[in-house]
């Protein structure tokens, strides 16, 4: 009884069974590569469209160097960002 004692005490390390976990690896990767090939098949590209340039001109020169407080009423288009 004294080897089986022992084994158990000094065979403490976890077990892997690498077919089970390769399986299972295995199943998750064709069912991930499954979605992606019926998302591709579902939804057409988006199209956007080009960047366009600004129709008005920022003012970047009239605030420089000034401090201004922000409080609760302040409106929107003049906090920070």
């Amino acid at each position: 009884m004294a080897g089986v004692y022992e084994k158990s005490v000094t065979d403490f390390r976890r077990k892997w069974d690498k077919d089970e976990y390769e399986k299972i690896a295995k199943e998750k990767l064709e069912a991930e590569q499954m979605a992606l090939l019926e998302k591709e098949l579902k939804e057409p590209p988006v199209k956007r469209e080009l960047l366009q340039p600004r129709e008005y001109k920022v003012d970047l020169d009239s605030k420089l160097g000034k401090s201004q407080v922000i409080t609760k009423t302040t409106p929107a288009s003049q906090q920070g960002g």
